[in-house]
């Protein structure tokens, strides 16, 4: 999956249906994502633990980007920085 680039400026469509988990169901899928991904960055390939991995949404939620594995990537504390870096840009 590629990250996208600066994607603040694409609105939400109204009509579509988010799909939006609750934080229960947002935990539970970072960690099946962890498992199914044998706990490896999306970016660098290095192994990063359960409660240190981060989930990265290549369509940010705010832009209407949905939780769904189609759209997420989990990445290392280092590769996240350096996404965000490239997205504020």
């Amino acid at each position: 999956m590629e990250e996208s680039g600066n994607d603040s400026s694409i609105r939400p469509d109204p009509k579509k249906k988010r799909i939006k988990k609750s934080l229960s169901e947002y935990r539970k899928w970072k960690t099946e994502l962890w498992k199914k991904k044998k706990g490896l960055c999306d970016k660098c390939w290095r192994y990063v633990e359960r409660n240190e991995i981060q989930l990265h949404h290549i369509k940010s939620r705010g832009a209407g980007g949905d939780d769904v594995d189609e759209n997420a990537m989990l990445l290392c504390w280092r590769c996240h920085q350096l996404i965000q870096e490239k997205v504020k840009r």
